[in-house]
């Protein structure tokens, strides 16, 4: 699994490829990420909301996001969807509406919300998940 995670980037497998978040995971190293994007978006009235679930079915699934903690904030930040089971959920998507898509906010992962590390933590571990995800209405 790779996730991005505040200015770090993490990334570690053991043998079943699954992500290690205990205390014996690799320390994270430090990206020349964008901070300012993620300190510019903020949970508005005028924006879209949906659900997305998916399941690893077989141990070698990956999820396919890289997020940011967007750090001092209550959500996680979608940096890029990459091949992986959300990439599958948005090619099976009719409207982009429903799709997860760069910039999108995760603010509920399995009904943990408000903690980005502790929504991180259920990402990492969980065979499957159910986001609950908020877009921001573009601006002119």
């Amino acid at each position: 699994l790779v996730f991005m995670f505040g200015s770090r980037a993490c990334c570690w497998c053991q043998g079943n490829n699954k992500a290690d978040i205990s205390t014996n995971a690799p320390q994270l190293a430090t990206s020349s990420l964008e901070p300012a994007l993620a300190d510019n978006m903020e949970i508005n009235v005028e924006e879209a909301m949906h659900d997305v679930t998916v399941t690893k079915e077989l141990e070698h699934d990956r999820y396919g996001l890289d997020i940011d903690d967007a750090t001092n904030s209550t959500y996680l930040l979608v940096l890029k969807v990459k091949e992986g089971l959300f990439d599958d959920w948005n090619e099976r998507q009719a409207s982009s509406k429903t799709k997860v898509l760069p910039g999108d906010r995760i603010i509920e992962v399995n009904g943990v919300n408000g903690n980005p590390l502790s929504m991180f933590r259920v990402l990492a571990s969980s065979t499957s998940v159910r986001l609950k995800i908020a877009r921001s209405a573009p601006t002119f």
